[in-house]
C-alpha cells in the first residue's frame, strides 16, 4: 500500500473502504463522507472519524502536492508582481485580495479560514 492510501477490505466480493465500514458498525449510520480528522488515512480509530458533508470535508484537506507556495489559496501573479489570496466559499472561489508580500496573503487566507470555520489542520503537508 502506498503512503496516504485509504485502507480497503473485501465484503461479499466488493471492495469497501475500512473507515466507512467502521463508522457504520459503530454508529449504525450510513455516513455521507467520512473525514479523518488528523488527516492520516490509515488512522481509522472512531475518535479520528467524523461523518461530514462534502463541503465540510473540503475544509480539512491536505496541501496539494503541486502547491508551489506552501499555503492553499496563496499564489503569485507574475504579470502584476503581487501575491493573491483566494478561498473557497459555497462552491465558489472568492478572491480576498492582492498583496505586496506573501506574508500578507497568508495572513488573509488564515483569517478567512477562521471566519469560514476551516479545520485547523486544513492545508497541512500530506
Amino acid at each position: 500500500m502506498k503512503k496516504g492510501e485509504y485502507l480497503r477490505i473485501m465484503i461479499d466480493g466488493k471492495h469497501q473502504m475500512v473507515h466507512r465500514v467502521i463508522w457504520k458498525l459503530v454508529t449504525g449510520e450510513e455516513p455521507n463522507q467520512v473525514d479523518h480528522v488528523n488527516g492520516i488515512r490509515a488512522d481509522n480509530r472512531i475518535e479520528n472519524l467524523r461523518s461530514v458533508s462534502f463541503a465540510i470535508n473540503l475544509k480539512n484537506k491536505a496541501l496539494y502536492r503541486n502547491n508551489k507556495h506552501g499555503v492553499p489559496g496563496v499564489g503569485y501573479h507574475k504579470r502584476d508582481k503581487v501575491w493573491t489570496a483566494k478561498i473557497g466559499i459555497g462552491g465558489k472561489q472568492l478572491t480576498l485580495g492582492s498583496f505586496a508580500t506573501k506574508d500578507e496573503a497568508v495572513a488573509a487566507i488564515l483569517a478567512g479560514h477562521v471566519i469560514l470555520d476551516y479545520h485547523p489542520k486544513h492545508g497541512r503537508k500530506a
